[in-house]
C-alpha cells in the first residue's frame, strides 16, 4: 500500500499540486496560484490560511502528502504545524505515515522525505526508532538540515553528522533520559536567549557577536538586531558591521539563518560588492537562500549592477535551465518582479536592451514558462523593456483563440505598453477594435482600458459603438468613463442616442458633461436633445457646471429659458412634496422672471401652477 501512494506522488517532486477537490474551489485555488506568491507578506500569510483551512475537506491520507510535501519544500508561508497537530488528531495513522515517510527513498521523494522530518520535529515523535530514523538522515546532504532542525525539537540536541549523533545516542537511549535532556535544554536555552535579548536592547551594536553564537536563536536574534544598525563603512574602509558580515555569510549553517543572512546584504553592501556575495546565494544549495537573493536584488544601486545581476539570474533560468527544474517558481516569479522595478528608474533601458540577451530570455520566457504568476510577469516585462519588434511575437498570443485568456490579456497589456512607449499605437488599435466584439467579455474588458490608457481619440471613436450595441453594463460603464475626459468626433452624438439606465445613470452624466466641455454650441445641441426626452436632470446638470461666461450674447436668453424650465419640470416630476425646498424657490423666482420677460410664452404660467400648486 505505501509503495503505491509513493508512485502516486512522484509528479510531487517537480510540481507540486492543489489536491484536486480544492482545485474546484475559486477562492482556494487562486490563494495557490497567485495568492501565496505575492510580494506582500501578510497577503501570502493570508492566502495560506485560505488553503489550510479547507484542507480538512480532503481524504486524510491526501492531506497528508500534501502537507508533507509543501513543508519539504520549505517555502509555503503558512502555519503548517497547527494543520499538522490538527491531522494528528483526525487520522490514527498520519504518524504512522510520517515515520515511513521519513525512510523513503530521497532520489525520488525529497520533498516528502524533508517534509516527514519536518512533521517528526513539529510533532515531537520521540520514540527510539524514530529518532534513528531521523538520525539516518543527517549524513545525506539533501535531507541533513531538515534531520538537524527535527532532532533539535525532539532532543534539542545539535548534531552535525551520524557519529555525533551516535556517541549521544548511545547513552541516552538506554537511559531513557530524552524528556528529560528535551526539558532540561529548553530551560537553558530558553535563559540563554533571555540573556541575549537584554543585551541586545541595551546595546545593539553586539549583534556583530551574536551572529556568531553556537546557538541558533541567538544568532537570529543578531541578525535581527542588526537590521537596526546604520553602517559604518566610509570611503576606503569597511565598517565592522560589513567585516562581520562578510565573515557570518561564509560560516552559517543554517538554511533558514542564511535567508535572513541574504536579506541584510543591501542594507550594508552595495554595487559590485553585494553582488558578489547575492551572486553566490543565487546558486546557493538552499531554496529559501536564493528565493532571498532573488528578492533583494533590485535593492542594489547602482540600479544598473542590479539590472546585471537580474539578467545573469534570469538567463540561468530560461536560457540555461529551459526545463526550469533548477529554479523555483518562486524564484522565477521574484527575479521578473525586479527586473520590472528596476526597469522604472532606468528610462533609456528599453532602447539599450534592443538586440541583446533580454529579448532571448523574454522569447524564451514566453515559450516555455507554465507557472501562471511568472509567465505574466514575463509578459509585463516584455511590455517594459520590449521594443517594436515585439509587436509580431506578441501579436498572436493576442488573437489566437487557443491561448488561454491569461495570455491574451496579458499580451495585449504588454502591446499596449510598448505602444506607448514608441508613440505608435497604430498597430494595437486594430487589435483593439477587433476585440470590442469578441464573444469573451473578460477581453471586451481589456480592450477598453487599453483603449483608454492609449489616449488615442482615433482609437476611442471605436467605442461609441459600442454604447449601441454592448450587454454588459460594467462594460458599458467603462466606455462611459472612456469618454470622460477629452470630446471627441460623434462621442456627443453617440451618448444623446444612448438609453440611460438606473445602473449608468451616474457615469452618463459625467460623460456627457465631458464631451460638452466649453462649447456652447454643444451645450445647445445637447439642452434639445434632453429636452425631447424630458430629461431634466441631465439637463440641469449640463446647466449648472457650464460658465455663462462662454455663452454668446445673442444665446444667454435661451440658455436662460432652458434653465427655468429644466428646473421647473425636473421639480414637478420628482413627484414628492418639496414647497420648501430652496430650489423649488428657486425654481418659482425663475418662472416669474420669465414670464415678464417672455410674457408671449404661455409654458411659465403653467409650470408656475404646477409647481406652486395654485
Amino acid at each position: 500500500m505505501f509503495t503505491v501512494i509513493l508512485l502516486a506522488l512522484l509528479p510531487v517532486q517537480e510540481s507540486l499540486q492543489l489536491p484536486a477537490i480544492l482545485q474546484e474551489d475559486v477562492a482556494v485555488s487562486e490563494a495557490w496560484l497567485t495568492g501565496i506568491h505575492q510580494a506582500d507578506l501578510a497577503a501570502r500569510r493570508a492566502s495560506a490560511e485560505v488553503i489550510l483551512e479547507a484542507l480538512p475537506h480532503v481524504e486524510e491520507r491526501e492531506q497528508a502528502v500534501f502537507l508533507l510535501s509543501v513543508a519539504g519544500q520549505g517555502n509555503f508561508p503558512g502555519e503548517l504545524a497547527v494543520s499538522m497537530h490538527r491531522l494528528r488528531g483526525d487520522w490514527k495513522d498520519f504518524v504512522s505515515f510520517v515515520q515511513k515517510s521519513i525512510r523513503a527513498s530521497a532520489e525520488e521523494e525529497l520533498f516528502l522525505v524533508k517534509g516527514a522530518l519536518f512533521a517528526a520535529g513539529i510533532l515531537e515523535l520521540s520514540s527510539p526508532t524514530t529518532v534513528e530514523s531521523i538520525a539516518g538522515r543527517l549524513n545525506d546532504s539533501s535531507t541533513a538540515n531538515f534531520s538537524r532542525q527535527a532532532l533539535l525539537r525532539i532532543t534539542q540536541q545539535e548534531f552535525s553528522d551520524w557519529e555525533q549523533f551516535g556517541v549521544w545516542w548511545e547513552e541516552a537511549r538506554e537511559e531513557g533520559r530524552e524528556t528529560w535532556l528535551r526539558t532540561a535544554s529548553n530551560e537553558y536555552r530558553s535563559l540563554i536567549l533571555q540573556l541575549w535579548e537584554q543585551r541586545l536592547s541595551s546595546n545593539p551594536s553586539d549583534a556583530l557577536q551574536a551572529i556568531f553564537a553556537p546557538i541558533a536563536g541567538v544568532r537570529r536574534l543578531g541578525y535581527e538586531t542588526m537590521r537596526s544598525l546604520e553602517s559604518t563603512s566610509s570611503e576606503g574602509q569597511e565598517g565592522a558591521e560589513v567585516q562581520a558580515l562578510r565573515l557570518a555569510y561564509q560560516a552559517e549553517h543554517s538554511a533558514e539563518l542564511r535567508q535572513q543572512l541574504v536579506s541584510l546584504i543591501p542594507r550594508f553592501l552595495q554595487g559590485e560588492d553585494a553582488m558578489a556575495l547575492l551572486d553566490q546565494s543565487l546558486e546557493s544549495s538552499f531554496p529559501l537562500e536564493r528565493l532571498e537573493a532573488a528578492q533583494v536584488l533590485q535593492l542594489i544601486r547602482p540600479a544598473e549592477v542590479a539590472l546585471r545581476g537580474l539578467i545573469r539570474g534570469l538567463g540561468r533560468a530560461y536560457l540555461q535551465d529551459t526545463v526550469q527544474k533548477g529554479a523555483s517558481e518562486e524564484f522565477r516569479m521574484a527575479l521578473w518582479t525586479g527586473l520590472i522595478g528596476v526597469s522604472r528608474e532606468l528610462p533609456t533601458l528599453r532602447e539599450q536592451l534592443v538586440g541583446t540577451t533580454v529579448n532571448t530570455i523574454l522569447l524564451n520566457a514566453l515559450e516555455f514558462e507554465q507557472y501562471p504568476a511568472a509567465r505574466e510577469k514575463a509578459y509585463e516585462a516584455s511590455g517594459a523593456l520590449g521594443g517594436t519588434d515585439f509587436h509580431p511575437v506578441l501579436l498572436p498570443h493576442v488573437l489566437q483563440e487557443e491561448r488561454s485568456l491569461a495570455d491574451r490579456r496579458s499580451a495585449l497589456e504588454a502591446l499596449t505598453s510598448i505602444a506607448l512607449a514608441s508613440g505608435d499605437s497604430t498597430p494595437v488599435l486594430e487589435v483593439l477594435g477587433q476585440l470590442l466584439s469578441h464573444p469573451e467579455k473578460e477581453l471586451r474588458y481589456r480592450a477598453i482600458l487599453c483603449f483608454r490608457r492609449l489616449k488615442n481619440p482615433e482609437g476611442l471613436v471605436e467605442l461609441l459603438p459600442r454604447l449601441g450595441v454592448e450587454s454588459e453594463e460594467f462594460l458599458i460603464l467603462e466606455i462611459l468613463k472612456s469618454l470622460s475626459a477629452d470630446s471627441l468626433p460623434g462621442a456627443l452624438s453617440a451618448l444623446l442616442e444612448f438609453t440611460v439606465t438606473d445602473g449608468t445613470r451616474a457615469d452618463f452624466a459625467t460623460a456627457l458633461q465631458s464631451q460638452v466641455g466649453e462649447s456652447p454650441q454643444a451645450l445647445t445641441v445637447a439642452l434639445k436633445v434632453l429636452e425631447e426626452r424630458e430629461a431634466w436632470a441631465f439637463s440641469l446638470s449640463l446647466l449648472e457646471t457650464f460658465s455663462m461666461d462662454l455663452v454668446q450674447e445673442e444665446q444667454k436668453s435661451w440658455v436662460e429659458k432652458a434653465h427655468a424650465k429644466a428646473l421647473a419640470s425636473w421639480l414637478i416630476t420628482a413627484g414628492d412634496d418639496l414647497t420648501d425646498d430652496s430650489r423649488v424657490q428657486d425654481a418659482l423666482a425663475r418662472l416669474l422672471e420669465m414670464q415678464e420677460k417672455y410674457p408671449e410664452e404661455k409654458d411659465w404660467v403653467q409650470l408656475h401652477k404646477a409647481l406652486s400648486g395654485s
